[in-house]
C-alpha cells in the first residue's frame, strides 16, 4: 500500500509540477540518502513516455557545492532535472547553466517517502500560482521591506534594483525552477542594506540543524561592520562573530 501512495505522490512531481510530456528527457540527480525517492520518481516519469536517466552521486558536503562531474554533463542534455537529493545543487553553477541552456528544474532536498504520500504536494498549485506571481511582482517593485513578527524579528532589508522570484511549485516553462514543497515569492535583499534582528523559531536546514529548541537570534548592523549571532540556551546567550562582507 505504502508503495501506491508513493506512487500517487511522485505522479504528482512529475506531471504537475513539472509538466513532463511523452519523449522528453528527464534526469533525476539522487544520492543514497534519497534513492527510495528518486525511484518512484523515475518511474513516474517512465509512465509518462519520457527517457529517463537517474544518476546516484555520494551527498554534497553542503548545501550549494557542485555535483559529480558525469553527472554535471548530463544535467546539460536534458529538458527537466529532478533532483531528490539529501544536500541541495540548487545554488550551483551547473544548475543555474543548466537551467539558462533551457532545461527546467524541480528541487527535492531531503524530501522523504511519507512526503509522497501526504502534505503539501497535494496543495492546489495552480490555483495558488497567481498569488505567487502577483507578491513576486510587488517585491520587484518595492525599495524597502520592512519585516517584523511577534517573536522579535524586526529588520529593514534593502530591495532596489532586485528581482522577485515566483516559485508557486510548478516549472513547466524552459529556464523555470522551483522547489518542493514550496508555494511562495522570494526575494535576495541587496547587500549592506540590511539593519535589524531577525528571529529563527522554527528550523534551520542547513548543516541538518533541524528543529530548534531555543531562539537563535541575529542581530545585523549593516555592510562593513558584524553580525552578531546569540543562540539563545535557556536564557544563556553565546554570540558568534562574522563579516558581513
Amino acid at each position: 500500500m505504502d508503495s501506491v501512495q508513493e506512487m500517487a505522490g511522485a505522479n504528482r512531481v512529475v506531471e504537475i509540477c513539472a509538466d513532463v510530456n511523452a519523449g522528453e528527457d528527464v534526469l533525476i540527480v539522487s544520492d543514497w540518502e534519497t534513492a527510495t525517492v528518486a525511484e518512484r520518481v523515475a518511474a513516474a516519469a517512465t509512465e509518462r513516455g519520457a527517457t529517463v536517466t537517474m544518476t546516484l552521486m555520494d551527498p554534497r558536503e553542503y548545501d550549494g557545492n557542485e555535483p559529480e562531474p558525469s553527472v554535471a554533463a548530463a544535467m546539460h542534455e536534458v529538458d527537466v532535472i529532478i533532483t531528490p537529493v539529501h544536500r541541495s545543487i540548487t545554488h550551483s553553477s551547473e544548475m543555474k547553466s543548466a537551467l539558462a541552456a533551457g532545461a527546467r528544474g524541480i528541487s527535492m532536498v531531503k524530501f522523504t517517502p511519507q512526503q509522497l504520500k501526504t502534505g503539501g504536494l497535494y496543495a492546489d498549485y495552480d490555483r495558488m500560482r497567481p498569488y505567487c506571481d502577483e507578491l513576486a511582482t510587488k517585491f520587484t517593485a518595492a525599495s524597502e521591506a520592512h519585516i517584523t513578527s511577534p517573536q522579535g524579528t524586526d529588520v529593514v532589508v534593502g530591495l532596489e534594483g532586485r528581482s522577485g522570484n515566483s516559485h508557486p511549485g510548478i516549472a513547466d516553462e524552459p529556464g523555470s525552477f522551483t522547489s518542493l514543497v514550496h508555494i511562495e515569492a522570494n526575494i535576495a535583499p541587496v547587500e549592506g542594506t540590511t539593519t535589524g534582528t531577525v528571529v529563527f523559531d522554527g528550523a534551520i536546514p542547513n548543516l541538518d540543524i533541524g528543529v530548534l529548541e531555543n531562539d537563535v537570534v541575529m542581530e545585523i548592523e549593516g555592510w562593513g561592520s558584524y553580525r552578531r549571532l546569540w543562540w539563545d540556551r535557556g536564557g544563556d546567550y553565546h554570540p558568534c562573530m562574522g563579516s558581513t562582507r
